[in-house]
């Protein structure tokens, strides 16, 4: 009678439509008998395409006795009867199943890796769809654009289009591969851009920042060259002309003070230039100047990254 059993889970595995006709052994045993009929009407549901009662006879079959390769068949009727899920929860409870001989776990093994490879090519995917803002319209693969979904999305497996609207006008696309029995992300956002616009001059005639920092560097470079004279020269000077110095002492503080009125006389004529030029800008200012032209820096964010732009004017 066990052969007999063997013979018939065998034909399940490869979906036969002819029975094994072990049947024919002794039936001696009823719970046996019940488990013969049971597993006999499966294998013809199975390949007839009557897949519901192909997996309630199969899960009859396993009340009364659990075996791998029925559990491996319940796997199969469940995915050919689009119950994905409960066709891998049938697939991963055969592996603590008690095991036949025939077919070989070689064999059955096999068999798993296929079924399961195929539970990956015709199951659909989940997609979680993030729009922002949240009240983009999207479209999949060029159907009508809808509101951003809230829920997660059933699509088969394989390439897909996800296109987001904003008042009719597309503002964000991707391409994203969905795999079979698993759940996916696609963030839809749209290109935010900040803009900023420096201090623009209402009239003709407004002074820049240039020339004010031109006129205070050269004001205050003539002040220190006023200071360093009073404060430092003058007194050595003063002192060069009163007191008496051996010839060597006179040398050196002719030096030093050589070198004081070079660095003071620099200081001058450096704030001369830099306030004449400041002059000359205020001038050009309040004489010659349009309305003073704005710069501006543009920010933007995608899906594909952040980025500024920068637009100066002259």
């Amino acid at each position: 009678m066990e052969r007999c059993l063997r013979n018939l889970v065998v034909g399940m595995v490869v979906l036969v439509t002819v029975l094994v006709p072990a049947l024919a052994c002794a039936k001696k045993n009823p719970v046996k008998e019940q488990l013969l009929k049971l597993n006999e009407e499966a294998v013809e549901a199975l390949a007839a395409g009557d897949y519901v009662l192909a997996i309630e006879r199969l899960e009859e079959s396993l009340a009364i006795e659990e075996l791998n390769v029925t559990y491996l068949n319940l796997g199969r009727a469940y995915a050919k009867n689009g119950q994905c899920n409960k066709a891998l929860e049938a697939y991963d409870r055969m592996a603590v199943a008690p095991r036949v001989d025939e077919p070989s776990p070689e064999l059955i093994f096999a068999t798993l890796t296929k079924y399961r490879a195929e539970l990956l090519e015709t199951c659909p995917g989940k997609v979680r769809i993030r729009c922002n803002p949240s009240t983009l319209q999207v479209s999949v693969d060029g159907a009508a654009p809808m509101a951003c979904p809230e829920r997660l999305q059933e699509v088969a497996p394989g390439p897909h289009r996800f296109d987001a609207f904003d008042a009719g006008e597309l503002v964000s696309s991707q391409e994203n591969e969905i795999e079979g029995m698993s759940i996916s992300y696609v963030d839809l956002i749209k290109p935010q851009v900040i803009e900023y616009k420096s201090a623009e001059a209402d009239n003709a005639g407004s002074i820049s920042g240039l020339t004010w920092a031109a006129l205070g560097t050269g004001a205050g470079l003539l002040l220190m060259a006023a200071v360093i004279d009073q404060a430092f020269i003058a007194p050595d000077v003063e002192h060069a002309n009163t007191a008496l110095f051996t010839p060597a002492d006179a040398q050196m503080f002719s030096d030093a003070l050589d070198t004081k009125q070079t660095v003071n006389a620099v200081v001058l004529i450096g704030g001369g230039v830099v306030l004449a030029t400041g002059l000359g800008l205020l001038a050009y200012d309040l004489f010659f100047s349009g309305p003073a032209q704005p710069n501006e820096v543009s920010a933007w964010a995608n899906a594909e990254g952040l980025g500024l732009t920068f637009q100066m004017r002259f």
